[in-house]
């Protein structure tokens, strides 16, 4: 049995917006820009982007 930290998990816009506090919009602009990684192609008609790197994107930032 795999631990759950090996297990790499894709999330839609959506839930990525929502992980970070933004819109749909401004995740889309971070990940043109390169601030944010860039989605990768799941399926012919769906992307997501890996949780991994999300949650290093966040590590990443600043604390206000």
């Amino acid at each position: 049995m795999q631990d759950d930290q090996d297990v790499v998990r894709f999330w839609p816009l959506r839930a990525v917006a929502q992980r970070l506090s933004l819109s749909p919009r401004s995740v889309q602009r971070l990940a043109e820009t390169g601030e944010l990684p860039k989605p990768r192609r799941i399926s012919a008609n769906r992307i997501g982007w890996r949780s991994d790197e999300i949650d290093q994107f966040i590590q990443s930032r600043e604390v206000a």
